[in-house]
C-alpha cells in the first residue's frame, strides 16, 4: 500500500491532506483524506516519507507567516498527528524557504532539504538541509546545514534520497542547465566538494532531476533534457564517490515526439529503477513509464508504456516501489474537468494491477494538486 499527501483547496486556500491506501487500492482513512495542516495562508509542495511502523513524516512550504517557511508533521498509522497542531517549523529563517524535499534517515526521523532565500537575493539562492528526530527536534545546525552555498547561480528543483547511512544524496539543476549532485553525511557534512559534482553540462538545458539509491552507496538520476531540440528523458548512475557509471552521454529513456516532462523515479529492488513522466505525444499530458536495469538497459517498450491516457491532462506524477519489483503511482487528474487524485499499481513487467487508467483517491469539490506518496510500512 501507500501513504499519499497533497495540497487541497477545498477550503478556498491550499491545505495539506493525506490518505492511506491498502494493497488493493482501498482508502483506509477518512473519505476525502485527513487534514494534516489547515493553518492560515497556503500550504503547498508536500513531501512525504515513511516513519516508524505504518506512519509518515510530511513536509511542506508554509505561508502562514510574512515569508514562506518549511514545516513538517508526523502521522501515526491511523493518520493522527504526533507533533504540534498544523506542524512544526523545520526552518523559519528570514525571507523565503521553498520547495522542500524529504527522505527518511533510517532512524524513524527525516532529512528535509530546501531552496533558501535568507541572503535576500531576488534571483539566486542556496540549498539547505536539516535532520529531525522522531520527536521533531532538529539534529543539525539551527536553520539547517548548507548543501550548496551562494555562488552567483540560480539553483532549482532539488531532490534527494537517503545514502543508506543516515545521510542524504541531493541533486539539483542550475540555470540555464546542468545537473549537480552532493552527498551530506549523518553529521551534516558535505562529501563531494563545496558545490557538488556536475553530471550533465549546462548547454543541454537539463533540469528537473530526480534520484533513487542504487543500493551500493550511489544513486541513479533521471532528468528532463533538451539536447535533441524537444524535451526528452535521460538518466545516469553515480557511485559512492559521485563518479558516473554509465556512458558519458547518458542513457535515453524516452525521445518520443512531443515533450516528455518532470520525470520521477522509484527503485525496482534490483539495482535499477522505474521512471515515469508527463508525456504529450497524444496532444494531452498522459502518464508514461519505463523500467531501466542496473546496466542502463531499458526493459519495457521503446519510449515507455502509457499507464493513463484518460481525457484531460494527468500531471504532478509521483511514484514509489511496491516491494515486489513494481511500483505505485499517484497523480493529479483532469478527466472530470476539475483536478482529482488518482493512483495505479504496476508490476515488474509494466502490467496495471488496479483499475485500468487508475483508481480515484480523492474527488472532492475543488482541485486537488501536488500529490506525494510513500510506503505505508517501514
Amino acid at each position: 500500500g501507500a501513504l499519499i499527501a497533497w495540497a487541497d483547496d477545498r477550503s478556498g486556500s491550499f491545505d495539506i491532506y493525506a490518505q492511506r491506501l491498502g494493497e488493493n487500492g482501498t482508502c483506509e482513512w477518512v473519505s476525502g483524506g485527513i487534514a494534516v495542516c489547515a493553518a492560515s495562508g497556503d500550504q503547498i509542495d508536500p513531501g512525504i516519507t515513511v516513519s516508524g511502523v505504518e506512519g509518515a513524516v510530511i513536509s511542506w512550504t508554509d505561508g502562514r507567516g510574512i515569508a514562506t517557511d518549511i514545516y513538517a508533521q508526523r502521522l501515526d498509522s491511523f493518520g493522527v498527528s504526533q507533533w504540534a497542531t498544523d506542524g512544526i517549523p523545520v526552518c523559519s529563517e528570514p525571507h523565503d524557504q521553498i520547495d522542500p524535499l524529504i527522505v527518511g534517515d533510517e532512524d524513524d526521523g527525516a532529512i528535509v532539504t530546501w531552496l533558501d532565500f535568507r541572503l535576500m537575493e531576488t534571483t539566486y539562492h542556496e540549498i539547505y538541509t536539516q535532520r529531525i528526530d522522531p520527536g521533531g527536534v532538529g539534529l543539525w545546525a539551527s536553520g539547517g546545514e548548507v548543501v550548496c552555498p551562494y555562488r552567483d547561480k540560480r539553483l532549482e528543483n532539488v531532490a534527494g534520497v537517503s545514502d543508506g547511512a543516515e545521510g542524504v544524496i541531493s541533486v539539483w539543476n542550475e540555470l540555464p542547465g546542468g545537473i549537480y549532485v552532493q552527498r551530506v553525511d549523518y553529521g551534516g557534512l558535505v562529501q563531494w566538494g563545496n558545490y557538488g559534482v556536475a553530471i550533465c553540462p549546462p548547454d543541454w538545458e537539463s533540469k528537473y532531476p530526480q534520484i533513487v539509491s542504487n543500493g551500493s552507496g550511489g544513486a541513479m538520476i533521471a532528468w528532463q533534457d533538451a539536447r535533441g531540440g524537444e524535451e526528452d528523458i535521460y538518466a545516469q548512475m553515480v557511485d559512492g564517490n559521485g563518479t558516473e557509471v554509465w556512458p558519458v552521454n547518458d542513457i535515453a529513456i524516452c525521445t518520443a515526439s512531443g515533450e516528455q516532462l518532470y520525470p520521477k523515479v522509484a527503485d525496482d529492488g534490483a539495482g535499477g529503477a522505474i521512471i515515469c513522466w508527463q508525456d504529450d505525444r497524444s496532444g494531452n499530458f498522459d502518464v508514461f513509464a519505463q523500467r531501466i536495469n542496473s546496466s542502463g538497459s531499458t526493459m519495457w517498450s521503446t519510449d515507455g508504456i502509457g499507464l493513463c491516457t484518460a481525457n484531460g491532462d494527468q500531471e504532478h506524477i509521483q511514484i514509489i516501489p511496491d516491494g515486489s519489483g513494481g511500483a505505485i503511482l499517484v497523480w493529479a487528474d483532469e478527466r472530470n474537468s476539475e483536478y482529482d487524485i488518482y493512483a495505479q499499481r504496476v508490476d515488474a513487467t509494466g502490467t496495471e494491477l488496479w483499475s485500468a487508467g487508475g483508481l480515484p483517491v480523492c474527488t472532492e469539490t475543488g482541485d486537488q494538486h501536488y500529490p506525494q506518496l510513500t510506503s505505508d510500512d517501514a
